[in-house]
């Protein structure tokens, strides 16, 4: 079961307002007009009565059929609008709402006797793709047959009805409708295929014949280039092998040089070490000989030590000093009692009541004191006195002996110590030197002899020239490098030239092969064409013969596809005969414009039956756009004749206000301050 249209909502779109403008649809003929009070005399011209079908075909399809395009259908000055379509059949009611701002929002569900199914996905691309699904709709080209047989325009019948239509435009249209224009937009792409696989073919052979181009003269390809190389190679690799044992000689040549300039100076190395071995042995022997001299004073010094005792030397000394104290002590004592004796003699004093002689003594008191046995004792002290300096004498003698005896002791002890001194550092010297082989010399002059015999056996070698042939090879071994890598580049280019050939040829004959292939449907695509119009040809006669039954006109079509070559290919004609009513067969155009219009009617139905035939879409509607605008009352009799043959809802859009008077369901779309709001007069069925 077919769906038909319940329902649309709208706001916000073309021109109509941001209050929702609601129409129910009945299922039968619906008739739309429109009334623009904002212009004078402009009748429905801008009123908005189209935008009703633009708004039906947006909301389903996301596309509009005339005068707007999608970018533009929210009404001016508005940032957000939309419309929700309703379509139901016996099982289904499909709920669409569309709307666009920033962004576009497509919500959809379907109610059944089950419930409702959401069917809105994350995008409206998505949200699209259920829609078209759940009608089977092709997504390639559904809006191409919703027009085809949906809606039907004047565009239609003028692209037949005007004699400024010619016979090829006609051929267009009848394409469109048989759907048979895809074929020219698969020639045309065949046409692009082969122009570009042709192009890259000759692009690829240019580079194949640029690498040819690196063959050299008499050489006629790559494996005959590849093995003169190689024999090149091998010839030069020859030679330089025979270079390289040369320059091997010349360098054995130029170390043995260079070793006898080592030799030289090595042999002055151990001239010097053997003048250093003299020097050593001279230096060992007279430390030997001071080491021997040394030690006999040494052990002289120490037997002269061993005879002397130091320590009663010492001890005596002590005593002597002992006793030098001594004697030093009782001097000055004796001085000194000798000197208060005397003193006492010299000033004493006498008693004035008797002779008796007095003294003051340290105490303050006087002491009766003896003369004479005071001068007796003075002479009894004086002669003690020179006794003890007697002593003394002796001792300071025995004292300076031996202290002589000391001092002469410890000049053979500081002796002894020196020469042990000297001893170890002889000692020392002789180590040092007896750590050094001072046997080798013999050795080191039977080498010396050995590099002279070495060095007068080379003596003919002329370095200069030996040096100025070595880099004369060196050089030519250079330039046999050079081109033995030259022809190895060359042999790494060939390789890569020989397999860019290949994928070069191989690339080639691919696009050959695609050319040709492509030229082929380049020829068949409009054999295919012609023959799916020459199919249909029959049928479009049968129906436009039909419907000028229908109206009861007297006239019959007959329908012919002329040919004519032309350069790659052929062009066609479409040709309209109609047979008047004498039965005289005239040129579609000789018809007057009331006429050709009438036939034209019958060819616009006849290319709607064709759509239908090969695009049966699920809708049970036709929207018919200012078609009648034009007819004659005869004319617009015969229009609703042929409707009344269409099955289910059909939305006449018209200038005419003189058709309200032959329908009961009418919309008026009425412009009033920019804005169109719609009037709806009209029965809804149940």
């Amino acid at each position: 079961m077919n769906y038909t249209l319940k329902s649309l909502t709208v706001w916000n779109l073309f021109r109509f307002p941001t209050s929702p403008q609601d129409i129910k649809f009945p299922n039968s003929e619906i008739l739309i007009v429109g009334q623009n009070e904002d212009t004078e005399g402009s009748d429905s011209n801008g009123s908005g009565k189209s935008s009703v079908l633009n708004a039906i075909s947006w909301c389903l399809l996301g596309e509009v059929v005339k005068d707007i395009s999608v970018s533009d259908v929210v009404r001016r000055g508005e940032k957000e609008g939309g419309a929700t379509l309703v379509l139901a059949n016996d099982k289904e009611i499909h709920t669409i709402t569309r709307m666009r701002g920033e962004k576009e929002t497509l919500l959809y569900s379907v109610e059944t006797s089950k419930g409702i199914t959401e069917y809105t996905r994350r995008t409206p691309s998505q949200t699209q793709e259920e829609i078209l699904r759940n009608f089977h709709l092709d997504p390639k080209k559904y809006f191409t047959d919703y027009t085809n047989t949906i809606y039907f325009s004047s565009a239609t019948i003028n692209g037949f009805a005007s004699k400024s239509v010619s016979n090829a435009e006609r051929m267009q249209l009848l394409t469109r409708f048989v759907n048979a224009d895809r074929f020219d937009l698969a020639t045309l792409r065949a046409k692009e295929i082969y122009k570009s696989e042709k192009d890259s073919f000759s692009l690829v052979n240019s580079k194949i014949e640029e690498i040819h181009g690196n063959l050299p003269d008499g050489i006629a390809d790559f494996d005959i280039y590849e093995q003169a190389v190689d024999s090149e190679l091998i010839e030069q690799n020859t030679k330089k092998e025979e270079w390289v044992v040369y320059i091997a000689e010349l360098n054995c040549l130029k170390d043995a040089v260079v070793s006898l300039k080592d030799a030289r100076l090595k042999i002055g190395t151990l001239e010097s070490i053997l003048k250093s071995i003299s020097i050593d042995k001279e230096t060992l022997a007279t430390a030997n000989s001071e080491f021997a001299r040394v030690k006999a004073k040494a052990d002289e010094i120490e037997s002269e030590l061993n005879q002397t005792d130091s320590i009663a030397v010492a001890d005596r000394l002590k005593h002597e000093d002992e006793n030098l104290t001594y004697f030093v002590k009782a001097e000055a004592s004796l001085e000194e009692k000798l000197y208060h004796t005397k003193k006492q003699i010299e000033k004493h004093l006498s008693c004035p009541a008797c002779t008796a002689s007095l003294y003051l003594g340290h105490d303050s008191e006087l002491h009766q004191i003896d003369i004479e046995k005071q001068k007796a004792l003075v002479n009894d002290y004086e002669l003690e006195l020179e006794k003890l300096v007697s002593a003394r004498s002796v001792v300071v003698a025995a004292i300076k002996r031996l202290e002589k005896n000391r001092d002469e002791y410890r000049k053979l002890e500081s002796q002894l110590e020196t020469a042990k001194h000297d001893l170890q550092t002889i000692g020392q010297v002789q180590l040092r030197y007896a750590a050094k082989d001072l046997s080798k010399e013999d050795e080191i002059k039977a080498e010396i002899e050995l590099l002279q015999s070495k060095i007068e056996s080379h003596k003919d070698i002329d370095e200069g020239s030996l040096l100025s042939d070595l880099k004369k090879a060196e050089t030519t071994l250079g330039e046999m490098n050079e081109e033995i890598g030259g022809l190895k580049e060359i042999k790494r280019s060939i390789m890569t030239w020989k397999a860019s050939l290949k994928e070069y040829k191989k690339e080639a004959d691919k696009h050959a092969k695609a050319y040709k292939e492509h030229y082929f449907w380049v020829e068949h695509f409009p054999l295919i064409k012609q023959a799916i119009i020459d199919s249909y040809l029959p049928i479009f006669e049968s129906r436009i013969n039909h419907y000028l039954k229908t109206l009861n006109t007297q006239f019959s079509v007959r329908l012919s596809l002329t040919r004519q070559k032309k350069t790659g290919g052929f062009t066609q004609e479409f040709q309209i005969l109609v047979m008047d009513e004498n039965g005289i067969e005239r040129e579609y155009e000789t018809f007057s414009e009331g006429e050709m219009r009438r036939i034209a009617l019958c060819v616009g139905f006849s290319l709607r039956d064709i759509a239908l035939t090969r695009n049966a879409l699920p809708f049970d509607f036709v929207k018919i756009d200012e078609i009648v605008d034009g007819l004659d009352n005869t004319g617009i009799q015969e229009f609703f004749k042929l409707i009344s043959t269409l099955h289910g809802q059909k939305f006449i859009v018209s200038h005419n206000e003189e058709l309200k008077q032959l329908f009961s369901n009418i919309i008026t779309v009425r412009r009033r301050n920019g804005v169109s709001r719609i009037e709806a007069n009209y029965h809804v069925d149940a």
